[in-house]
């Protein structure tokens, strides 16, 4: 996209997806002949595209993915769509996040149960209106609780009923921790989301056997942001290339526990290329190695 005039240098032309096909015609539209991904395009990458390109509106016109991003930003043209029924919760979701005038077609088309998780934390992000409508609570994360409430710290008495909600809480506001009765049930994501943020509640880890869920996922993410829970990672030997390298590229002084599980021979060249960015000190164990 920077650099156009190397096209004709290009012969990747049939690995770009969707998304990638939508940002590059949304600044170079030249290359439209080369695209053969119009029909995986999703609502979303019709709205980027449509959004500085518009001359596409007919091409998108062809798809319901394509009449969601188009009506995401010309709700005047819903009167000559022929495609509602045909739209999914992605689409309705992009829709109602850019446009929620058209909630009565969602409730027409009786969308509203076919939203997931994701889809609802989205659009609750952007349309916190739409709460009485949503039957997915329960399957929020941590994470998703987090951000929804740092956005939108009305739906905190919600939160409370969930354990991944209280998670999401104590998160942001730890002095709420002895109102929490939900600390035996947290699940590895919960404590890692928690550990991450609130590193000061290692001791409930500790007093509710936390640890124990950890899969080695959790050790390194939590590990990448807070070093001093080392003494607690029982998975070192099952760390792979990647985990090592991105843990190192953060923590380098976790190098020689790296020895004592040989996990320097675990890394691959694009391991090594994301450590060497990062902490080209360690050249020398690249070199000893191949």
């Amino acid at each position: 996209a920077k650099q156009p005039q190397f096209a004709n240098k290009c012969d990747k032309w049939d690995e770009f997806d969707a998304y990638a096909w939508s940002y590059l015609l949304a600044e170079q539209p030249r290359f439209a002949d080369k695209c053969d991904k119009w029909g995986e395009f999703v609502a979303y990458d019709w709205h980027i595209l449509l959004e500085k390109q518009p001359q596409f509106e007919d091409k998108a016109k062809g798809f319901a993915h394509g009449w969601a991003g188009i009506l995401s930003i010309k709700p005047e043209l819903a009167n000559k769509c022929d495609k509602w029924v045909k739209f999914d919760a992605y689409d309705w979701h992009i829709l109602l996040e850019k446009q929620p005038q058209f909630a009565d077609k969602c409730d027409e088309y009786d969308i509203w149960s076919e939203f997931n998780a994701l889809n609802w934390i989205l659009l609750l992000f952007q349309q916190p209106q739409f709460a009485d409508k949503c039957d997915k609570w329960g399957e929020f994360g941590a994470y998703e609780w987090r951000s929804l409430l740092e956005e939108h710290p009305q739906f905190g008495n919600k939160a409370k009923e969930f354990v991944s909600g209280w998670a999401g809480i104590l998160s942001i506001k730890p002095e709420l921790a002895k109102e929490c009765y939900m600390w035996v049930k947290f699940d590895a994501y919960d404590w890692h989301l928690l550990l991450k943020k609130q590193p000061q509640f290692a001791d409930k880890c500790d007093e509710y056997d936390g640890w124990r869920k950890f899969e080695t996922y959790h050790w390194f993410l939590l590990l990448y942001e807070q070093p001093q829970f080392a003494d607690k990672c029982d998975k070192w030997g099952e760390f792979n290339g990647y985990d090592w390298s991105y843990l190192l590229a953060e923590q380098p002084q976790f190098a020689d526990i790296c020895d004592e599980y040989g996990g320097w021979r675990k890394f691959e060249t694009d391991h090594w290329s994301l450590l060497l960015d990062e902490q080209p000190q360690f050249e020398e164990k690249h070199d000893a190695l191949n």
